[in-house]
């Protein structure tokens, strides 16, 4: 994911026997979402894999809140929040920030039927993904 602010994405093609090369560069602008993502009432929620308890919220400029996740015999905590973004729909959103230990943090949380997914990269790296939980995900 990117994160807010502006950035030059660019794609190439090398071509093939029925179309040729082709190239684009454009001028992304990326912006928080307006909107929340918690467990119901801050309390920790157990689900396959791991353990959760995150409450974050955005105005669309600035994104607040904690994130805390255990996964397997590791702990993950945010130490700061940049980016928040939810779909149309709000089945689904990203989070990224930083950790305690300064690595960069990814979240993915999907929502289905009352239950969700929870996938989270720590320094580039995929952890185990957490299933079953209660995730709240609303546009604001």
């Amino acid at each position: 994911p990117l994160l807010p602010g502006a950035d030059v994405v660019s794609a190439t093609f090398a071509g093939d026997k029925t179309h040729q090369p082709a190239a684009v560069k454009v001028l992304v602008r990326v912006v928080n979402s307006r909107g929340t993502m918690a467990t119901g009432s801050l309390r920790q929620q157990q689900g396959s894999g791991g353990r959760a308890e995150l409450s974050v919220r955005s105005n669309g400029r600035t994104v607040e809140g904690s994130f805390v996740v255990r996964v397997r015999s590791r702990t993950v905590k945010a130490r700061r929040l940049d980016a928040f973004g939810v779909d149309p729909r709000a089945t689904s959103a990203w989070l990224a920030g930083r950790t305690v230990d300064g690595s960069r943090l990814i979240v993915n949380v999907v929502t289905h039927r009352g239950r969700s997914v929870v996938r989270l990269w720590v320094g580039g790296t995929q952890l185990p993904s957490i299933r079953g939980l209660r995730v709240r995900v609303s546009r604001t």
